[in-house]
């Protein structure tokens, strides 16, 4: 058998009232001239359970794939989101907390060059 996935502009789908686009089986497909209705049922079960299946199928393949490609995605994206707000954050923090280091430092040094300074001064 012949596999097609849409239809000729001569032949349409047994069940739907435009051409349709998912059967694959050439037994799905009825010219008009030829149609039974021993045919139209066969063709209506086949068409429905192929559907049925092919959805079940297709279903589940596309919800794993689709987790695993948007469980890396939003790991990735997650992931350097984080870095960057991390990294601002820890950055702000380190520089204020370097800054009153610095500052404390650098005043206690300058305070005890400049008492230095005033007592050799005085003694000069």
């Amino acid at each position: 058998m012949e596999a097609r996935t849409l239809c000729s502009p001569t032949e349409r789908c047994v069940l739907e009232p435009v051409t349709c686009s998912v059967c694959t089986r050439q037994s799905l497909w009825s010219d008009s001239s030829q149609a039974g209705t021993n045919t139209l049922l066969k063709n209506r079960e086949n068409h429905s359970e192929n559907h049925s299946e092919n959805h079940r199928e297709n279903h589940s393949e596309n919800h794993s794939e689709n987790h695993r490609e948007n469980h890396s995605e939003n790991h990735r994206e997650n992931h350097s989101e984080n870095h960057r707000e991390n990294h601002s954050e820890n950055h702000s923090e380190n520089h204020s907390e370097n800054h009153r280091e610095n500052h404390s430092e650098n005043h206690s040094e300058n305070h005890s060059e400049d008492t230095w300074r005033r007592l050799v001064s005085l003694e000069i």
